[in-house]
């Protein structure tokens, strides 16, 4: 074949052996990605099953267009913020997962502030010009 060998020792392997040594360079799971994960799967499982085809689901315990989609959003920051980063129950120090600091620094506050002050002008044009 030319003089090239072909490179078998990656054939060698076989998948399973490849997952574990990922596994192995991933390392173990802390408990503060246990808690975002957690925290995440809630926040998907309250997003789906908020209005379920108008009949079922936790929103119809409230009045109508009382609670929407950014209600589990914002339950789910607050949690953030609630839960801690190490296993207290092992007696390690309480941290926040999240802190008021850590969320100024990597929260694009000039997009929020540039959008949510386009809505509010849209807003007051409507109100005062009554467009529909």
């Amino acid at each position: 074949m030319n003089g090239y060998k072909r490179n078998l020792t990656l054939r060698s392997f076989d998948q399973s052996s490849i997952n574990q040594i990922n596994h192995y360079k991933k390392g173990v799971t802390k408990f503060q990605q246990k808690c975002v994960g957690v925290i995440f799967v809630i926040l998907v499982i309250l997003w789906l099953t908020r209005d379920i085809q108008g009949l079922y689901g936790w929103g119809l315990l409230f009045q109508p267009k009382y609670v929407s989609d950014a209600t589990p959003a914002v339950l789910a920051v607050f949690f953030l913020f609630a839960c801690p980063k190490n296993n207290i129950f092992q007696g390690e120090d309480y941290v926040h997962l999240m802190n008021w600091k850590q969320l100024q620094t990597i929260f694009p506050w000039n997009v929020i502030l540039l959008i949510g002050g386009g809505l509010a002008i849209a807003e007051g044009f409507q109100k005062n010009l009554n467009l529909e």
